[in-house]
């Protein structure tokens, strides 16, 4: 078996059959080729932004920065208060450790959406720089 076979076995394997069915069809989730796409654009314009910028005048982002800034705490709040709720104070929920739970239980998938808020989180964060 070739090389190129191979890859595409293991990479099939890690996104038909280790993947969560419960969570296929989130935004980002199915193949990790939109975070390396993501990654990509991001060290991009790390790279080409100071170069496109040379000669031009800074742009005045306060306002945008500030509703930015306040959106992201928000966001942050609302994640932590998920996370409390469906961990901390699940009675259900073992503090020491937890194991994955695959199932369709309405707070197995709550938490399972707060993590997913978190990624996108990160990945928004990334318009801060």
């Amino acid at each position: 078996m070739n090389k190129i076979t191979e890859g595409s076995q293991l990479y099939h394997y890690i996104v038909d059959d280790l993947s969560d069915p419960r969570t296929a069809d989130w935004f980002m989730v199915r193949s990790p080729v939109s975070l390396f796409l993501s990654i990509g654009a991001y060290l991009y314009l790390v790279k080409m932004g100071p170069v496109w910028m040379q000669s031009r005048k800074a742009y005045d982002l306060k306002n945008i920065m500030i509703f930015y800034n306040f959106c992201m705490v928000a966001l942050s709040a609302y994640m932590f208060h998920e996370t409390l709720v469906t961990t901390w104070f699940n009675s259900n929920f073992s503090k020491v450790c937890q194991p994955v739970d695959y199932s369709n239980n309405p707070q197995a998938l709550r938490l399972a959406n707060v993590i997913w808020l978190y990624y996108l989180s990160k990945l928004i964060e990334f318009l801060d720089t």
